[in-house]
Order: C-alpha cells, then structure tokens, then sequence
C-alpha cells in the first residue's frame, strides 16, 4: 500500500498526458471494494487516503474523503450482484468520475480556481476512462492482494469469501 501510494504520488505524475494520468490508488481501492465490499474498501480508502493526504498538495482529507465516496460506491452490494465483464471497467470509471468530482469540490470550496466544464472535459472524463481501461489489467493483480486476517476470520464464519467478478 505504501509503495503504491509513493508510485502515485512521486513516479505517476511523470506519465502525465495533458493532465491525465493514472489513478492507481484510486483503481486498487475501487477493485478491491468491487471484489471484498464497502467495509474493506473504505479500510484502504482511509489507510491510502490519509497517505495521499501527507504527501500530496492538495489539502488535508480531501484525498481521503474522495477515495472513501469512490469506494463506498463501488462497494454497494447492489453492483456485486452483477458478473458481467464489461461491467468492471464501466464501474471502475464511474467510480472515477465520483472521486475527480468529489476532489475538485473539495479544491474549490479550498479555494484553488476551477473552470469545471474544461477540467471535466479536459482531466477527468479521459481519465476515467483511463481508470477504466486499466481496471482489466488490476483486477488479477489485486486479486492476488492478501487481505486483512481478521476479514478472513467474519467471511469464514459467514459466507465463502469469494471475489464476486469474473
């Protein structure tokens, strides 16, 4: 987690296209809520969030805050029930849209000038579907993730803890 957060925040921004770049602390947070639910999705939300947050410009919680809104989203049970291929890099995008949105709020009411429908049409639209195409690479990747033991421990005395896509 921590690499990843240090890939994000130190080497991503060198890949950077126009302003688009990969979010993939964003993109594991989103996968792992998709695969394990709201509950473990908002743990790595928070854990890399707070992470972003210290080594990032942007001001304090927002990073946090808008990962939390894009894995608590992707984690709703009502989008685990759906096991369709094509649905991980549709979610996987949309849940980027939330997180750009809840971002560039936060930015604003900080008071960093935005022009919303340039940045929309410029940063964020690109980049989830950025996000989204990328999504079909992590998956398997994140899959792999060990997960926290205790979580182990609640899916075993409940159901198979099984990832729910492919």
């Amino acid at each position: 987690m921590v690499i990843l957060v240090i890939l994000q925040v130190v080497l991503l921004p060198h890949f950077s296209l126009h302003g688009i770049k990969p979010n993939l602390v964003l993109l594991v947070v989103v996968v792992w809520s998709l695969m394990y639910g709201a509950r473990e999705g908002s743990i790595w939300a928070l854990m890399c969030g707070i992470l972003l947050d210290l080594l990032s410009g942007a001001p304090l919680g927002a990073a946090s805050l808008a990962l939390l809104v894009a894995g608590l989203l992707a984690g709703l049970r009502l989008w685990r029930t759906i096991h369709a291929q094509w649905f991980l890099p549709a979610l996987v995008a949309a849940a980027s849209v939330a997180h750009d949105l809840v971002l560039m709020l936060l930015l604003q009411i900080g008071g960093h000038p935005l022009i919303w429908w340039d940045d929309l049409l410029r940063v964020v639209l690109p980049g989830a579907l950025l996000s989204g195409g990328l999504a079909v690479l992590a998956y398997p990747l994140v899959r792999r993730m060990p997960s926290r033991p205790e979580a182990e421990e609640e899916a075993s005395s409940a159901a198979p803890r099984q990832p729910v896509l492919w």
